[in-house]
This record gives C-alpha cells, structure tokens and sequence, in this order.
C-alpha cells in the first residue's frame, strides 16, 4: 500500500505529455484537456505531409504520363508529314512487269536512231542524209509498247481541224493520233502531263475520254515558267528525246530533230524518273522541298552510265532544267551546256532556234552571260573553232542578232579566234506566205569533237532559268574494233555540216539585217517562248 501511494506519488509528478506517451496513444480520452492540441497539430501534420507526398508522386507520374502522350503525337505528325510530303513526289507505278526494271539489272545495250523531219520544200536536203523521219519513229514507238507510253510536250496539236484530213500538211499527225487512240485496244496505258493553259485541247480531251490519264498542270507558281520538254518513255526502255511538239507542223512545215533510242532500259529507268517528278506536280504551288530517293538522278555528268550505243561504247548522261527541279544526283542542263563547251577541243557546232543571253519572262529582264562567256573563253583561251546556226523567219527576235554581232566582233583583229554565223531561213510555199506559221528549223543541238548534247529547249536564258527542259548528252570512245563504224556524234555532225553548207544557210553580216527579217516589225518578246 504504500509502494503503490509513492509510484502514484512519481507518476503525479510527471509532465501530462510524457504520461500520455508513456500509457500509449491507443487511449484517447472522449473529452481532450486542452492541453492536447499540440498532439492533435503534430497527427494532424504528419497525414497531411503523407498526402502531399502522395499527390506530389501523382503528379509527377502524369507529368510523365503527358509528356510521353506529346511526345508520341509528335513523333506520329512527323512520320505522317513526311510520308506526305515523299508521296507527293514518288513514282507512280505502271504495271508489275516493269516494276521489276531497276539499276542493276537494266539494259545497257541499246539500238539508237536519229530522227529528224524534212519539210517538202526541203527535198534535196532529206535526199543528202537519210534519217528514219519524225513520223516513223514515232509510229514504230507506239508499236513497240507493251505496258505504257508516257508523253511530256508542250503542244499537244496532232490534228488542224481547218484543214481536211486528208490535207498533205495534217494527216501524219492525224495517223499518230489514231495510233494514240488504239492504245487502250491494247491495255497499253497513255499518260500526259500538260500545261494548264492548255486545257482546251480538243486532242487531249479526246484521249482522255478514251482512257488516258491526263494531269493539267500550272507550272507558273511553281517554277515561273512552263512545261517546255518534248520527251517519250514507253514501257521505262524505249526513249525519244527531240525538239519536235506532238503538232502536225512539227510532222510537216517544221524542221526537227531528235534522237530515239530502243531496249535502253537504264536510260528509259532515268528518264522516266523525270517524267514522274512532273506527274506529282498536279497540285503543288512550289518545289518540292524534299525528294523521294525513287526520284533521284541515275545518270549525271560526274556519274554517267556505261552504255553500249549500236555496239559502240559510250558515257551518256541526262540533264534537265529549271534548277528547282532537279532532285539529288540530277545535272542541271544550263551545267551540262559548259561541260560540253568546256571539253571541246578543236570544233563546236551548234544548231538552235533562237540564241538569246537573256532572261526576258520576268518583269525586269535581265543580263544571262553563262553561255556567251563559256563560248568566248572556248574561243579566246583555247581557239575552238565555233559555228553557230540559228533560224531566220518572221517571227525572230530582233536583239539576237546584236548578240551574235557581239561575238563575230569579238573575233576581230587583233583576237585571232574563229566564230561563223550562219542564218537557216526556209522559203515559203505556194500560199504560205500568209499563214500563221511559216517553215522554221527548231533543230536543239550542240556537237563538238568530244561528245554531243540534243535538247528540246533553245538556248534562251529563259529555258534554263524557268522552264521545264531534257537534254541528252553522249561522249563516245573511239572504237579500236570498229574504226570506221559511225558514231552519234559523227552523224549529228553530218547533219550539221550537211545544213551549214546548204544554200537554205546564209551568212549574217554585222549590221545587216537578212532577207527574212525586212518586212518584220520589232518584237518585244522572243518568239520562241511561242514556239520554242
């Protein structure tokens, strides 16, 4: 008893905190003392330190949680923009037995003809070298195709509905137009990328009802210029490349040239690739920012293919304009036009419509020298022999002949260099001398002793700077087998010289205006922005 009255004693004397601690927390009294608040406060704090560490993790985790969802939106947006973006500029399949056709297993040993049109009044030039004609060449394309045949011009005017069908000057562009209708008898399919403005065209209109594909394309915004290429690929291996429109003048009144090439599937593969970078032009209002590989250049001047040219070997390589529209491993043409002056050696010869070192589309005109300076540093550093043809009717541009002016005065004394100038006027028909197209030779090539460049654009600043252009260039090895066996450019040669020397070329005198331009008034435009 009195044990317990002295522990009761100790237990008294203690503070009531260090009682309660000491008796355990399990026993809360229903009625607190006020002291009690302090425990209440620190309880209290702990749950809430607990909860907020809690929602702190919680928040964390969807912190996380979002930015993996932005993340992972991101991510899908990007591959969704740039499968656009390649779709919008890939190739279009045509068919699984050419899809088969690729680098490494195309044809390399090709068959190759130049092709040229001979207006009638020019008889006695047709009878002085034999090529197979425009017309030919092109019926024998469309018999040969299998799969496909995609056409790129920049006219499309096979038929004159003013003369009757069986007029002399219409009715092979009418034939090459039925041979385009039976197409579709055949499951051949037809393909044609034309300039919007052209859209009347009452030839494609017809070949579209009868199932061809046709895209109306507005090239102005989107490389200031047109579509001005004349290019055929059928089935991805048979080319032709040339000056002539799909127009029955360039069958008949136009003087053409160009150049087909037959089994060439490595060629056929590369061209048709330029063919398919139009295709996607449809609804762009610029260039592609970015290029599908599937587009890429398979043949460049610094990577030219390794051909067999009518069992000759040959570097062949394309080139294509604008600038703007040549993806990745692509020659520009205005560059491949400097190579080839560049290279010459001893001679060049070259035969264009129209010869203008000016780019005169756009509101201000301006000065384009590339190709005049590469001709006087030809001339003046390396004494290249240079002749040049152009044309001469009424429709020529009165400032080239200033520029050619230019140049023969540059050869004057004390420089002893060589630039002829020659003019190639045809004479009008019976009745032509009021039509609205006279004879013109458009032929677009430049030969020299070391390789050959066929075009389908005139050497206008224009055509390189803002319209659509192909050109095929060839350098060929001297063959030790075949010696005496005639080359590309050993036949555009002939042909050159064979034009130069006739008596359709006069001579262009400085300060004088020739025959064909007396009556003309001065233009302010180049006509060969109408006809070219």
């Amino acid at each position: 008893m009195q044990k317990m009255e002295v522990k009761h004693d100790r237990l008294s004397e203690e503070p009531y905190d260090q009682l309660k601690v000491k008796t355990g927390p399990r026993e809360t009294p229903q009625n607190p003392a006020r002291g009690a608040s302090p425990n209440l406060y620190s309880a209290a704090k702990k749950k809430d330190y607990t909860v907020s560490v809690y929602l702190n993790n919680r928040g964390k985790s969807e912190h996380s949680q979002q930015k993996c969802i932005v993340g992972f939106a991101l991510v899908c947006c990007f591959a969704i923009s740039v499968a656009l973006i390649f779709s919008a500029v890939d190739i279009p399949g045509t068919g699984s037995d050419m899809e088969d056709i690729t680098e490494d297993n195309c044809d390399r040993n090709c068959r190759v003809h130049l092709v040229e049109n001979i207006p009638d009044e020019l008889n006695d030039i047709a009878n002085t070298t034999r090529h197979i004609s425009l017309f030919q060449g092109w019926m024998d394309l469309l018999d040969a195709a299998l799969h496909s045949v995609d056409i790129v011009s920049s006219k499309w005017a096979l038929r004159n509905g003013r003369l009757d069908q069986n007029h002399s000057l219409s009715h092979w562009g009418e034939n090459v137009f039925e041979k385009l209708q039976e197409l579709k008898t055949r499951n051949v399919g037809l393909r044609i990328p034309i300039n919007k403005f052209q859209f009347g065209s009452q030839d494609v209109t017809n070949l579209k009802v009868n199932g061809a594909l046709v895209k109306y394309i507005n090239m102005t915004p989107i490389i200031g210029g047109e579509l001005h290429s004349s290019f055929w690929v059928v089935d991805r291996k048979h080319i032709y490349i040339g000056s002539a429109h799909l127009d029955w003048r360039s069958l008949s009144q136009m003087k053409e040239l160009g150049i087909i090439m037959y089994n060439c599937s490595c060629l056929g593969l590369d061209l048709h690739k330029v063919f398919s970078a139009y295709w996607q032009l449809e609804y762009r209002n610029s260039p592609p920012e970015i290029w599908s590989k599937k587009l890429f250049g398979i043949s460049s001047m610094h990577s030219p293919l390794k051909l067999q040219l009518n069992g000759l070997e040959a570097s062949v390589y394309l080139a294509t304009s604008p600038a703007s529209l040549c993806p990745s491993g692509r020659t520009r043409d205005i560059d491949a036009v400097l190579r080839v002056i560049a290279n010459a050696q001893r001679f060049i010869h070259v035969a264009v419509m129209d010869y203008l070192p000016l780019v005169n589309r756009t509101n201000v005109r301006r000065y384009w020298p590339l190709i005049d300076n590469g001709l006087r540093e030809a001339l003046f550093l390396r004494q290249v022999r240079v002749r040049m043809l152009v044309s001469c009717w009424k429709g020529t541009y009165l400032p080239m002949l200033n520029f050619l002016w230019s140049l023969k005065m540059f050869c004057s004394e004390p420089i002893n260099c060589s630039f002829e100038v020659k003019y190639f006027g045809i004479p009008a028909s019976e009745g032509d001398e009021k039509a609205s197209f006279s004879s013109i030779n458009r032929n677009k090539y430049m030969v020299t002793d070391k390789a050959a460049y066929i075009s389908t654009s005139d050497w206008v600043g224009d055509n390189f700077v803002e319209n659509t252009g192909v050109s095929l260039v060839i350098e060929h090895k001297q063959s030790r087998r075949w010696p005496s066996r005639a080359t590309v450019l050993d036949e555009l040669k002939v042909v050159f010289e064979r034009d130069w020397n006739s008596k359709y070329a006069k001579n262009l005198e400085i300060n004088t205006f020739p025959d064909c331009l007396k009556l003309k008034t001065y233009q302010q435009k180049p006509s060969s922005f109408n006809l070219g």
